[in-house]
């Protein structure tokens, strides 16, 4: 009967001190944010290509990934689009001659590959919907200027 108490104020010693310092960390940055120090959606990733006349950002919120290509001599947005993405908004770039490829994981966990032109057009490549059984980053290699991914396709392995 007296382990019953021990125990019981082990655990209170370290999770008490735990809850203290989570609701101070959640107070600073909601403070923050609504001192305009921090936005919810900050921009995630940035990326540029057609040598440095495109500029594309990707913002995260909802978990979906908001898209949107910029002319930096102008200012002017070109275009922009919502893709699905998994909760870790993982990305691999790789830039293929004027064009960007953006490699993804939709919620599925299956590849999803947008080719980005200058134009501001937006293409599927993704052929065959591969399952990537990890993340992202531990899967996707570039090998003499491609892109080589690992995965599970019905039925095999790649």
């Amino acid at each position: 009967m007296k382990r019953i108490p021990v125990i019981f104020l082990r655990y209170m010693v370290f999770f008490i001190p735990a809850i203290i310092l989570s609701v101070l960390v959640w107070n600073h940055y909601q403070d923050d944010l609504s001192a305009g120090k921090v936005t919810e959606y900050d921009v995630k990733r940035m990326f540029t290509f057609d040598e440095g006349k495109r500029v594309v950002s990707a913002v995260s919120k909802d978990q979906q990934l908001h898209f949107g290509m910029y002319d930096p001599q102008s200012g002017k947005r070109i275009s922009e689009w919502t893709t699905e993405s998994d909760p870790f908004n993982e990305m691999w770039p790789s830039i293929q001659g004027n064009n960007l490829l953006l490699a993804l994981k939709n919620k599925e966990g299956q590849l999803v590959i947008e080719k980005l032109s200058p134009s501001g057009e937006k293409k599927e490549l993704a052929q065959q919907k591969i399952e990537i059984p990890s993340f992202l980053k531990t899967n996707t290699y570039q090998w003499n200027g491609q892109l080589v991914f690992t995965g599970e396709m019905e039925g095999f392995s790649v």
